[in-house]
């Protein structure tokens, strides 16, 4: 039992997260929020932030916060899906980023299938509990075949080897939508203008417009031309995305740091 304890904790050492105290420049700029000077806390929010180590969860959903008292509803919901990368089940970044939604109306591209199965949890989470439970199979799976424990003891095995069989299967598919996903979230662009924007069929402001792309709406970079990008774009038949230019400026990444923080 001491073995099998000590193999949890081994694979579960890599889903665990230290609480770092959030520093002086987080309260002051806390401070600047509860007096309602929403301008200097959302800049000292922001340059917090630009320190990658100091990328936190709760710092982006106050910049996103702040954001939104500005009406920079397209900053504000940038924000609110970054606090959402680092903290998927964060209540209040998804009950905002909902009421935000609602309001501006964004494009976003929508999961189905394994991609959504997959999306519930980060790829971290799910190679750890890939490699756990592959290692929990095959160590089972010779414990019942060379100890050949007695009759009355096998059971647990059996029941152990079952949930690893299981937590290896849905940990694959795990891995398997993560690799069929359309629209990762390390790559995705976010429309960012305080007004509408339009895609365009070629890289020039006279071309004919495909889309109108409201403030937050999501975008997936396919190449760059001068100060243009060509991407996909959610909006199309049945699901599938539409293509388009669309000015660089006019976009920002809605993951600029190191992707391993919320892979």
């Amino acid at each position: 039992m001491r073995f099998f304890l000590a193999l949890f904790l081994l694979f579960s050492s890599a889903l665990t997260h230290a609480a770092d105290d959030p520093g002086p420049a987080f309260r002051h700029a806390m401070t600047e929020y509860m007096a309602e000077d929403y301008e200097k806390a959302f800049a000292e929010f922001k340059k917090i932030a630009e320190d990658e180590n100091q990328i936190s969860a709760t710092l982006c959903h106050n910049i996103a916060n702040s954001a939104w008292k500005l009406e920079d509803k397209a900053a504000a919901s940038l924000w609110y899906r970054r606090a959402l990368a680092l903290d998927r089940w964060l209540p209040e970044a998804r009950q905002n980023l909902r009421f935000v939604e609602s309001k501006v109306a964004y494009l976003r591209f929508e999961k189905s299938g394994l991609p959504k199965f997959a999306a519930l949890f980060p790829l971290t989470w799910w190679k750890a509990a890939c490699q756990g439970a592959a290692w929990t199979t095959v160590i089972s799976i010779v414990w019942l075949v060379w100890a050949a424990p007695r009759r009355g003891r096998r059971w647990p095995l059996v029941t152990l080897l079952c949930l690893a069989v299981a937590t290896l299967i849905t940990s694959l598919f795990g891995l398997i939508g993560k690799k069929l996903d359309p629209a990762p979230l390390t790559k995705l662009l976010i429309s960012t203008p305080e007004k509408e924007t339009w895609a365009r069929t070629a890289p020039v402001e006279a071309a004919q417009t495909v889309i109108e792309l409201p403030p937050g709406s999501e975008l997936m970079p396919i190449r760059e031309e001068g100060h243009w990008t060509y991407c996909d774009i959610p909006g199309g038949e049945k699901g599938a995305p539409l293509r388009g230019w669309v000015r660089t400026v006019t976009t920002e990444k809605l993951w600029p740091w190191e992707s391993s923080l919320v892979e």
